[in-house]
């Protein structure tokens, strides 16, 4: 095992050799710091562990002299001080220190947990407050949503209580109704109250990096697992104010895209020549495989309703876009 030290110039310390007899003896003092015999063997048999060829001990007792020098060198110079050494330390110490934490009962626990939720997806209603600045505020934040929570219980409808007070812009398009959702797609903590919560039922109010949430659990379905498709993309002219025959002429260029493939041109050309997603274009308009819940409603819809080698009829999509689909 090489060992790099970045000094300069070392000062010899006296170096004193010593053979005491005794349970661990005194091997030799540096500096007037001792070096016990089994510190020595330890490293000694270390090296030899970890080498090709074999050092003859003498040969090692040379190089343990002048790494122990070197240490005294260093330490003398105020080199264990400097932040940059100590940061590199302490990252040492935590790798070395990494396997020894780790509840490895919790880690099976939570591997188990998550392979069984990534069998079923849930269909869920969402509320959102806005977090607190501090702790008071967020206490405050959670009463709130208790009470919204007992306006439902007591009758109140859901919808309402989303317009009145959640905070989720995508409230505007689905009113707190997320669909279906998929194990591993949202942060832990909004996963785990989400299939905690039996169906039919209101979570208590709960709390993540992103707001104070409560969620309402309305159904279950199989995963479907993962698809993989490719698409042609094109897209509405980015104006404030669209108008019918900007939309048409995007239309009429899709439409067209379609026609060419049902005449037996090849999809994967026709998206490297035609297709503004840009990044799927270059493989002929092939997308990474997707679940649930990653892409809008639309497009998923087409992607698993889609038999496998078929190609879909244009879809207008909520993002002011045309898509096929293969």
């Amino acid at each position: 095992m090489k060992l790099k030290v970045f000094l300069g110039a070392l000062a010899l310390v006296g170096v004193v050799a010593l053979a005491v007899a005794a349970t661990d003896p005194v091997l030799m003092k540096i500096n007037n710091k001792e070096v016990k015999m089994s510190e020595f063997e330890y490293l000694y048999k270390k090296n030899l562990e970890q080498q090709v060829n074999t050092e003859s001990i003498d040969d090692y007792l040379n190089r343990f002299v002048d790494y122990k020098l070197k240490v005294v060198e260093a330490e003398r110079l105020g080199y264990d001080t400097l932040p940059g050494i100590k940061e590199e330390l302490d990252g040492y110490k935590d790798d070395l220190l990494a396997p020894f934490l780790i509840d490895t009962e919790l880690q099976e626990q939570l591997v188990q947990e998550a392979y069984e939720r990534m069998k079923t997806d849930v269909n869920v209603s969402h509320i959102m407050l806005a977090r607190g600045i501090n702790p008071a505020e967020n206490k405050r934040q959670l009463a709130l949503m208790d009470s919204i929570r007992t306006c439902i219980l007591n009758g109140e409808d859901f919808g309402e209580m989303v317009a009145k007070y959640s905070i989720d812009r995508s409230k505007e398009n689905n009113k707190g109704e997320y669909g279906f959702i998929s194990s591993g797609v949202f942060p832990y903590d909004f996963e785990k109250a989400v299939y905690d919560t039996p169906l039919g039922e209101l979570s208590k109010p709960f709390m993540t990096d992103y707001g104070v949430h409560m969620v309402r659990v309305n159904g279950y379905r199989p995963n479907d697992g993962q698809v993989e498709v490719a698409h042609i993309l094109r897209l509405f002219p980015k104006s404030s104010g669209l108008t019918e025959s900007e939309k048409m002429a995007v239309k009429e260029k899709i439409d067209s895209i379609y026609n060419c493939i049902l005449n037996g041109e090849d999809f994967g050309e026709l998206a490297k020549s035609y297709s503004q997603d840009f990044k799927s274009a270059r493989d002929g308009g092939k997308l990474a495989p997707f679940g649930r819940n990653y892409m809008v409603k639309a497009f998923e819809d087409v992607a698993y309703s889609l038999p496998d080698g078929e190609i879909s009829q244009p879809v207008e999509t909520p993002y002011k876009k045309y898509q096929l689909f293969y």
